[in-house]
């Protein structure tokens, strides 16, 4: 164990003379060492940022110098914040920053959750030679469909709290924080002035990015900000966690992927902080599905940055339902594929066929949704999985289940929805859970996830699982046309009859 040398609020430059607010523990004396670098725009002076984010005290006193800074505009760094598009950057800059400090020896890794592994992704693309190692969680592949939107529709409730909670109250240029928050509005509201969000829009020179967010191409011009194919070129070692609940799933899994030299660790964990626990939602995994991030991150440095011959498992992922983890070779891993159909009577079976069923929509009392994978805006959005039976005999909510299961089978890998249908609404958005039904007839949500509808055939990304459904346990399909808050409401009233044509098919993976 090292004695420890703090260094607070050191400035240090950017290229542009930009001055960003930085914090350094690490071992006092002795030689150089590696250097661990985090980016937060959440404050680098919270517990959360030195004690969750990463364990600094227990990585200095294991004989590395943790960086901490605060992004570009927020806290005590200068410059105006502006999300996304000057991370890049700043973070080439502070990687090789700490790389030439007489305390670092030249070897760099990063981490975080979050906006946090965004930094670390924009700055990985431009592969600074110190960078040796990257740990991002819980963040997406690209933000411009894994967070901005996702499957085409707007990520509102996403977006909206994540500004709210966590933007605007520190923000300079808000001068009234608390007006702010009647951007949280129920639907139809409006007022002298426009809408709630255009009141917050008008209020915030950083709410403005809003209208980028609801492009249909947000940042298309922002090279600054990867795309998919840059993210795929990046051959850096990296540390991927993803939550099956997570408001960034299923793009933290495509990012896996994307990174070739990547290990993937998937539990059952929504976006509500850290640390990553047993229990989500109203379930709870047992003991063994809460997660050690600040060991496996060490673990993760040493073999990357101190060359230690530990071993790697290339997927770790905890099975739900069953509450166990899964070590293999590779994620997703082969299955046998599975397609499900939805039938008038309430039925989902194998075998394809048409089906007419009716749904009332009341443009008053919007479909909500419940739990899943939402970012947490308690009581309205809370991640995990829930009891979905009041949802589901709603009458604006469609419900598919399978017959009893005779043993148990388990579900791994993408889950995906083909809604064909050219009558339930030219324009607008489908939204689907598949979730597990147990014998007490209660109904736990496994998967979800919404799409705007563009044309007679519309794909549903529902996320991916690892789902154990016990013997006598039933598979469940709800079809739904709104999840509100997590998605912006769209009024349309009246009693509907839906044709769901035989192209319409839920299609898991079985191992």
């Amino acid at each position: 164990m090292h004695s420890l040398s703090v260094e607070l609020g050191i400035d240090v430059p950017m290229s542009d003379g930009t001055r960003l607010a930085t914090d350094v523990i690490r071992p006092a004396g002795g030689g150089p060492v590696p250097a661990v670098v985090v980016r937060t725009p959440y404050n680098r002076c919270t517990p959360a940022s030195r004690g969750l984010q990463v364990d600094a005290l227990g990585l200095a006193e294991a004989g590395y110098a943790v960086v901490i800074q605060d992004v570009r505009g927020r806290f005590a760094s200068g410059g105006d914040f502006e999300p996304f598009v000057n991370e890049q950057a700043d973070g080439v800059d502070t990687v090789e920053w700490a790389a030439v400090q007489p305390w670092c020896n030249g070897r760099v890794g990063m981490a975080g959750i979050s906006y946090l592994g965004f930094c670390q992704l924009a700055t990985a693309v431009r592969r600074p030679e110190p960078l040796q190692a990257i740990m991002p969680g819980l963040t997406p592949c690209d933000v411009r469909d894994g967070w901005i939107q996702q499957n085409g529709e707007a990520n509102h409730g996403f977006n909206l709290a994540w500004m709210l909670g966590a933007l605007l109250p520190v923000d300079p240029r808000m001068a009234d924080p608390t007006a702010a928050l009647d951007a949280w509005a129920r639907p139809g509201e409006t007022a002298a002035g426009g809408s709630p969000v255009d009141r917050l829009i008008a209020a915030s020179p950083l709410a403005g990015a809003w209208l980028e967010w609801n492009r249909p191409d947000p940042y298309a011009e922002a090279p600054s900000i990867p795309v998919r194919d840059s993210i795929a070129g990046v051959t850096i070692p990296a540390l991927v966690v993803a939550g099956w609940f997570d408001v960034f799933q299923p793009s933290t899994f495509e990012l896996a992927v994307a990174l070739a030299g990547s290990v993937l660790v998937a539990g059952p964990w929504g976006h509500g902080g850290l640390p990553l626990a047993r229990d989500a939602g109203a379930r709870d995994h047992g003991a063994t599905a809460a997660f050690d991030l600040g060991g496996a991150q060490r673990t993760f440095l040493d073999r990357h940055l101190r060359d230690a011959d530990t071993a790697a498992t290339k997927a770790a992922v905890f099975v739900t339902g069953a509450n166990r983890w899964e070590s293999l070779p590779a994620w997703p891993a082969p299955t046998s594929r599975l397609a499900l159909f939805p039938a008038a009577g309430g039925q989902l079976h194998e075998a394809a066929e048409e089906a007419t069923v009716a749904v009332d929509l009341d443009a008053g009392d919007p479909t909500p949704s419940v739990g899943g994978r939402v970012f947490p805006w308690a009581p309205d959005l809370v991640p995990g999985p829930f009891d979905q039976s009041a949802r589901d005999a709603r009458g604006d909510v469609l419900t598919f289940t399978s017959e009893p299961l005779p043993t148990a089978v388990t579900v791994a890998g993408p889950v995906t929805l083909t809604v064909a249908t050219d009558a339930a609404r030219p324009e607008g958005m489908v939204f689907a859970t598949l979730s597990d039904m147990g014998p007490d007839a209660a109904v736990w949500n496994v998967a979800d996830g919404g799409a705007a509808v563009t044309g007679p055939s519309t794909r549903v990304e529902l996320g991916h699982a690892a789902h154990q459904f016990g013997p006598g346990h039933r598979l469940r399909l709800t079809l739904s046309f709104g999840a509100f808050p997590r998605y912006r409401w769209q009024p349309v009233g009246g009693h509907r009859q839906i044709s769901l044509g035989s192209g319409t098919r839920l299609e898991v993976g079985i191992w």
